[in-house]
């Protein structure tokens, strides 16, 4: 089944009890999506419900590259995620090994458009990390983010969009690019009733969607 869109702009809606509630939070890079997310969850905690899922973080590693880690939202255990690929005339020295955003080992700079380069042995512990929210599934879970390995190469995390799908949950909250939005719809076959939170750099605009997500977070909490 096709899911259900609601384009969630600041107005507030109700998700059905039958259907379990996707928020998919979108914009573009520098948005404060990842702080959207962080937020959600502190919020949801403070609501008394549980939390899992990954969070995506800047990494300061110190080498003046721009750097991520992903965590574990449950147990707050993380791993470095990758850099932003290099420029041209920077040097490149892997002491790992690293999977370009396309998908296949890393490809020398300059080779593709897309910027960032991953650690590849990250991506089985982060299954790991989301297999248990199969396991004992959280009343909050929260992807960050879901992405073009995901969504087009089979790659990244890949329990991520099964597990977004297959529904279950009260609440789940995944972070995906604007451009990747028709893919990621595609991908949604189960019963889960869709609510895209747009978001921009304006603060207004990220007002806005985390009110946005703290009354979603508010309809699926105990009362």
């Amino acid at each position: 089944m096709m899911p259900i869109t609601d384009v969630e702009r600041g107005v507030d809606s109700r998700p059905r009890q039958d259907s379990s509630v996707l928020a998919v939070i979108t914009g573009e890079s520098g948005a404060g999506k990842t702080t959207l997310c962080a937020d959600a969850a502190d919020y949801a905690k403070s609501c008394g419900l549980s939390v899992g899922g990954l969070l995506s973080l800047p990494h300061d590693a110190g080498d003046g590259y721009e750097w991520r880690r992903v965590a574990d939202i449950d147990s707050g255990e993380w791993r470095v995620l990758g850099r932003l690929r290099p420029q041209p005339s920077q040097q490149c020295d892997h002491s790992f090994s690293l999977q370009s955003e396309a998908g296949g080992p890393s490809q020398a700079a300059g080779h593709t458009s897309l910027a960032w380069e991953f650690q590849t042995e990250v991506f089985p512990w982060a299954d790991a990390c989301l297999a248990r929210c199969v396991e004992q599934p959280p009343d909050v879970l929260i992807v960050d983010e879901v992405g073009r390995l995901e969504l087009t190469r089979g790659g990244g995390w890949r329990a991520a969009v099964p597990l977004l799908a297959a529904g279950g949950y009260r609440l789940a909250i995944a972070v995906v690019r604007p451009q990747l939005m028709t893919a990621f719809g595609r991908s949604m076959e189960g019963e889960v009733l869709l609510h895209i939170v747009e978001v921009t750099a304006e603060a207004g605009s990220r007002h806005a969607a985390r009110n946005a997500l703290r009354r979603l977070i508010a309809s699926v909490a105990p009362k």
